[in-house]
């Protein structure tokens, strides 16, 4: 059998995870088997081991691709200009979420995340890296808490750790009421929180 080039290597893993993705849509991670997911990648089940070694690995990879992928996502939207305090950043961040998560046809990944997230309850790798995850995103929340808590900032005088945590919250909230809740709307989700913290003078920004 000739040796695969890097590329192609690369290629066919990708074309596994998106494989992946679409069974998990339809019949759910348990459900799926490694056979199922070849037959949908359109290559022989035998090949599916050259990549992943066991359906556990293939999971996993599933969500700590889209892990990833939430975090550069993180990461832009702190350098894209909204990122002007915790509201507008949140809104922006939550659109991006939902682009990324329903860019497949057909795949909805919200959806599979809280799937990911009862598969860490019984996996301790899963749950290690989905940890460490939310762990870097955190760090990354709380330095930019720290650049709204100065004197006059949209968060000043709040401490940028609980800050960054109420930002996980309402990340994580979105994602769960968004899947297990038809028709919640992101504008007001975001908006109620404004309106609820605007008592305190803190989450709103400054003009």
């Amino acid at each position: 059998m000739p040796r695969l080039t890097d590329a192609t290597w690369q290629a066919r893993r990708q074309t596994y995870l998106e494989a992946a993705w679409r069974c998990f849509a339809r019949e759910g991670v348990e459900r799926t088997t490694m056979a199922t997911i070849a037959r949908e990648a359109g290559l022989s089940a035998g090949s599916s081991y050259v990549h992943f070694r066991s359906k556990d690995e293939l999971v996993r990879a599933a969500i700590t691709t889209s892990m990833d992928a939430v975090e550069e996502l993180v990461h832009a939207s702190i350098t894209d200009g909204s990122a002007t305090g915790p509201v507008p950043y949140l809104k922006a961040l939550l659109r991006s979420i939902e682009q990324f998560a329903t860019r497949m046809p057909g795949v909805d990944l919200l959806p599979l995340a809280v799937e990911g997230w009862a598969h860490a309850q019984h996996d301790p790798e899963t749950a290690r890296l989905v940890a460490a995850s939310y762990t870097r995103i955190r760090g990354a929340w709380t330095d930019l808490a720290r650049r709204w808590a100065v004197p006059g900032g949209p968060a000043a005088g709040l401490d940028p750790a609980a800050v960054a945590q109420s930002l996980g919250l309402a990340v994580l909230g979105h994602v769960a009421q968004r899947v297990l809740v038809p028709g919640t709307d992101l504008d007001a989700e975001v908006g109620g929180l404004a309106a609820w913290a605007a008592p305190h003078g803190r989450l709103t920004p400054r003009a």
